[in-house]
C-alpha cells in the first residue's frame, strides 16, 4: 500500500509544468459543495514530499469528519479527471494507477483515502497537511494527518485581529536545529493566505533555548 500512496502523489505532483494553476503548486477540485485547493511540494528529484488541503471549516463544522470527506473526494476527483492543474497525461496515468480493472466508485475512493491517511506522517512517506480558516484566506489552524488523525503542530499560533492577523511558528528546533518540515509548514501557510491579505511582514526572534521563531503579520491591502 505504501507504493500505491507514493505513486498517487508522484503522479499528482510530478506532472505539473503544463498548466498555470499547477505551476503555482496547486490542484483544485470540489468537495461538499466547495472548491478545495491543494498545494504540494516535491524534492529535487520531483518526488512528492507533502500535500496540504486548504479548507474553510467554520462554525459547527467538525474538522476531522470534513477532512476525511475532502481526502476521499480528492482521490475520487483524481480518478475521474476532475483535478484542475492535472494535465491529460497526468489524468490518464492517475486513472491507471487507481482503478485499472473496474469502475472506481465513491466507496473505492473512501477506502483508498483511508490507506493514504494511514501512512501520512510515517517515516519516509509523503505528508498530508490540513490548513483551516474560519474565514477565507485567513489561516486559523494547521494539522498534520498522522495515522489517519489530525495532529496539532507544536509552536504554531494564530491570532485573527480583523483587519490583520498574525501567525507565529518555529523555523527551527532547539539550538537552531533545522528540519525541512519547519520551512514546509511556513510555505503551506503562505500558500493559504489569499487576497486581500497580501501585505505580510515577518519578524524573526530567538528563544532562550536557541529555537528560531518567526511572527508574520498580514494586513488588508486597501484597493
Amino acid at each position: 500500500m505504501k507504493k500505491t500512496l507514493f505513486t498517487l502523489l508522484a503522479i499528482a505532483s510530478g506532472l505539473y509544468a503544463s498548466t498555470a494553476v499547477a505551476t503555482d503548486g496547486m490542484f483544485i477540485f470540489n468537495s461538499q459543495g466547495k472548491e478545495i485547493r491543494v498545494s504540494y511540494m516535491t524534492n529535487s528529484k520531483n518526488d512528492p514530499l507533502a500535500l496540504a488541503f486548504h479548507l474553510n471549516c467554520a462554525g459547527s463544522c467538525d474538522l476531522q469528519s470534513y477532512t476525511d470527506q475532502v481526502i476521499s473526494d480528492f482521490v475520487y476527483a483524481a480518478e475521474h479527471s476532475q483535478l484542475t492543474g492535472c494535465n491529460p497525461v497526468c489524468n490518464q496515468k492517475m486513472s491507471l494507477t487507481l482503478a485499472p480493472n473496474h469502475t472506481f466508485t465513491r466507496t473505492d475512493a473512501a477506502e483508498r483515502a483511508d490507506e493514504i491517511k494511514k501512512f501520512s506522517g510515517s517515516e519516509n512517506e509523503p505528508r498530508l497537511y490540513v490548513v483551516n480558516g474560519q474565514r477565507p484566506g485567513v489561516p486559523s489552524d494547521i494539522r498534520l494527518v498522522n495515522n489517519g488523525r489530525l495532529e496539532a503542530i507544536d509552536g504554531v499560533q494564530f491570532n485573527d485581529l480583523g483587519s490583520q492577523f498574525t501567525v507565529t511558528l518555529p523555523l527551527s528546533g532547539e539550538q537552531g536545529a533545522f528540519s525541512f518540515w519547519y520551512g514546509a509548514v511556513e510555505r503551506i501557510l503562505i500558500d493559504y493566505t489569499t487576497k486581500p491579505y497580501e501585505n505580510c511582514k515577518g519578524k524573526v526572534t530567538t528563544k532562550s533555548n536557541g529555537q528560531i521563531m518567526t511572527t508574520n503579520t498580514c494586513s488588508v491591502v486597501e484597493s
